[in-house]
C-alpha cells in the first residue's frame, strides 16, 4: 500500500519560490523575515521595503491640527472587504456615535458588488449614514489630501497568514500625514507601533478594543498628537523610498558588473 502526503497550496508555492530563488542572480524581499528565508537559497538578497516616496506630502499643503473640527474623523484607505475590517469599522462607529461626534471616511474599492450591497444595508441598519462617508477610489493626491484632514488612521485585519508579517503601505501613509494609528495586533504591525510609538494595537476581531482605542485618543488629545508627530518623524527619518533607493541602484550595479 502506497502512502501519499498532501501539501497545501501555500507549502507548494513556498517550495517553488525557494527553488526559483536558488536559480536566479538576486532576490528582492520586502522585509527581514523574507530576507532570512531566501538567504538559505541565494547569497544575494536585498531588502526593499514598500515605503512611499518622500514627496507624497506636499510642503505647500498645511495639515490642519488634529481634533480641531466639530467631528472626530477616522479614515481608512485601501481595499474594502470583510477581511480588512470593513464591518468591524462600521460596528465601532455605531458604538462610538453614542458618545462622540464621529465620522469615518472610507477610500477605496469594494472587493465585490455583493459586499457593497452588504455595506449599504449595514449603514442603514446601524443608522450611521450621517457618520460614514464613502469617497470611492481617488487619485493618490486626493487620498493624501483627505488623510491630512483627518484625525486617526485605522486598519483592522482578520486572521490570515498573509497579514501577519506584511508592513502595509497605508501605515506609512498614515504616519507621513501625522495621524495616530489604530491597527490590529499582528507581529509586523506590533513591531512598527512599539518601535515608533505612533498608535494603538487592538486585539484581532475586537470591536470593543477599537472603541476603547478611539475613546482614549479623543480623551487624551495631547498624547494622540504626540503619537502623530512620532509617526511623521519616523516617516521622514526612515520609512520613505529616498532612504532605500540606493540599495536598488547598488544591486543593479553589482549585477551589471
Amino acid at each position: 500500500m502506497k502512502a501519499f502526503i498532501f501539501l497545501g497550496p501555500r507549502v507548494v508555492f513556498e517550495k517553488l519560490e525557494n527553488y526559483l530563488a536558488s536559480k536566479i542572480d538576486a532576490v528582492i524581499a520586502v522585509n527581514q523575515r523574507l530576507v532570512k528565508r531566501f538567504k538559505d537559497y541565494n547569497k544575494s538578497v536585498t531588502e526593499l521595503p514598500n515605503y512611499p516616496l518622500l514627496d507624497i506630502i506636499s510642503n505647500n499643503y498645511k495639515k490642519r491640527e488634529l481634533f480641531s473640527s466639530s467631528k472626530v474623523r477616522l479614515i481608512y484607505i485601501g481595499i474594502l472587504s470583510t477581511e480588512r475590517g470593513l464591518f468591524k469599522m462600521l460596528e465601532a462607529v455605531k458604538e462610538l456615535k453614542k458618545h462622540h461626534p464621529i465620522e469615518l471616511t472610507l477610500m477605496g474599492k469594494f472587493r465585490s458588488f455583493d459586499l457593497q450591497k452588504q455595506y449599504f444595508l449595514k449603514i442603514e441598519n446601524y443608522q450611521i449614514s450621517n457618520n460614514v462617508k464613502y469617497l470611492g477610489h481617488l487619485s493618490h493626491k486626493e487620498a493624501i489630501k483627505n488623510l491630512r484632514e483627518s484625525d486617526i488612521g485605522i486598519f483592522l485585519l482578520e486572521r490570515k497568514e498573509r497579514f501577519k508579517w506584511g508592513e502595509p503601505i497605508k501605515y506609512f501613509e498614515y504616519a507621513a500625514c501625522g495621524l495616530p494609528v489604530i491597527i490590529t495586533d499582528l507581529p509586523a504591525k506590533r513591531t512598527l507601533i512599539e518601535k515608533n510609538e505612533n498608535g494603538i494595537l487592538v486585539t484581532l476581531g475586537s470591536v470593543d478594543d477599537v472603541v476603547k482605542a478611539v475613546t482614549f485618543l479623543i480623551n487624551n488629545k495631547e498624547e494622540a498628537k504626540k503619537m502623530g508627530e512620532n509617526g511623521r518623524r519616523a516617516f521622514y527619518g526612515t520609512y520613505n523610498w529616498d532612504k532605500i533607493e540606493s540599495r536598488l541602484l547598488n544591486l543593479y550595479a553589482t549585477l551589471c558588473n
